[in-house]
């Protein structure tokens, strides 16, 4: 798990990557058991996929979108920003040496 994590906190210093993380302490929220992207293209056009434990889908149509966007919004509200983010990866890697 160190690699995964050395890897997110390097991916996090690109421009147009966010990394932020939803502590255990917000409670159940919309997208937990699972993941939602959310790609935004050069073309105005967005491509959202959900993946939870035993399936995963692109969403096509414009409804279920908005739905998942809404989800990916409240997620967001619930996160920690990218400096917290960021300062409780590099922590818990200290206390794991």
């Amino acid at each position: 798990m160190r690699g995964q994590l050395e890897h997110l906190l390097a991916a996090g210093e690109r421009p147009r990557v966010a990394v932020q993380i939803i502590p255990f302490s917000a409670g159940i929220h919309p997208v937990m058991g699972g993941s939602l992207t959310m790609l935004d293209l050069a073309d105005g056009s967005t491509v959202t996929f959900v993946e939870w434990f035993d399936d995963g889908r692109t969403v096509d149509s414009p409804n279920d979108r908005a739905r998942q966007g809404q989800r990916f919004d409240n997620a967001l509200t619930l996160a920690l920003d990218e400096v917290q983010s960021r300062e409780l990866i590099a922590d818990y890697l200290k206390r794991q040496t």
